[in-house]
């Protein structure tokens, strides 16, 4: 399954569309990364010792594309300002110019298992992912290898990872049957591990992360955390069902499943980060009128 991922256009000028799903990609076949850039157009350029990268003028305009393929078995990308990161399966990373798409640095696998989300942060020069129980880091400066902090919590593959203010959240899967899973907080750093809790949390609920808190949610009701210790500051009230997270700037909204079958769109319910209740809406607001 094919996943167009539009990442921070207003800030890096770039589109960036990617192939996406652990296991979708047949064996032997690869992820195509391409990308738009303001600026000049310029030739085809094959990059040495690596996969072929091309570029190309976008019709009508001062912009120009280039196309990337490697081989991956699962081919989720971020962006900085200056590079594109993708995953290369089993914890390993590659780094490309965003300007040029050529090859800059590469990170070998790290682990073994199936791989989960990809994150990467400016701020502290790091893109993290993970491999079965392994969490590994790449130095989006040096290009090399930043750590590796195995999994020792009792759960298996983590497939949620959030990063906020230079930490990076892991909410793992759980064990067949098991009603708690584990939430732990890493330094983006260097990967020293904050803090851990045993949680009743459905990670295909997914996790937000923002203004010092990180929120969850049991597929019923949403608990937001202390983002430096992970102490419950609140919940939702009674009455409120969160079955799925959206999260964006500093907005949090609950949603149904969005991997429910149906073709009608789930209801969406805003909550406040603060008190994980409703906003009152202009009908209710006694200073609307």
């Amino acid at each position: 399954m094919r996943r167009i991922r539009w990442v921070g256009a207003a800030l890096l000028g770039l589109v960036l569309a990617g192939c996406s799903g652990a296991g979708g990609t047949p064996s032997g076949e690869t992820s195509r990364t391409t990308v738009s850039v303001s600026g000049t157009p310029r030739t085809t350029v094959p990059v040495s010792g690596a996969p072929s990268a091309s570029r190309s003028p976008v019709t009508g305009s001062d912009w120009h594309t280039w196309t990337a393929s490697y081989p991956a078995t699962d081919g989720r990308c971020e962006a900085t300002a200056h590079q594109v990161v993708c995953r290369t399966g089993s914890g390993g990373f590659v780094g490309r110019s965003r300007s040029t798409g050529e090859v800059t640095w590469s990170v070998p696998p790290a682990g073994r298992g199936k791989d989960a989300e990809l994150v990467v942060d400016s701020a502290t020069e790091r893109a993290v992912t993970s491999s079965g129980e392994t969490l590994s880091a790449a130095n989006l400066r040096t290009g090399k290898a930043a750590w590796t902090h195995r999994l020792t919590y009792g759960s298996t593959v983590p497939v949620v990872l959030k990063v906020a203010d230079g930490t990076v959240f892991v909410l793992e899967t759980p064990t067949a049957g098991a009603k708690n899973i584990t939430l732990a907080a890493f330094r983006m750093s260097d990967g020293e591990a904050l803090w851990h809790r045993s949680v009743a949390a459905d990670a295909y609920g997914d996790m937000a992360a923002f203004g010092g808190r990180v929120y969850t949610t049991d597929y019923t009701k949403v608990t937001a955390r202390d983002a430096r210790t992970g102490a419950t500051v609140a919940t939702t009230p009674q009455g409120v069902e969160c079955s799925y997270l959206i999260s964006g700037g500093k907005y949090l909204v609950c949603t149904g499943s969005p991997i429910s079958a149906g073709d009608t769109f789930p209801p969406l319910q805003r909550l406040d980060p603060d008190t994980l209740r409703p906003p009152r809406t202009p009908a209710t607001n006694p200073s609307a009128g």
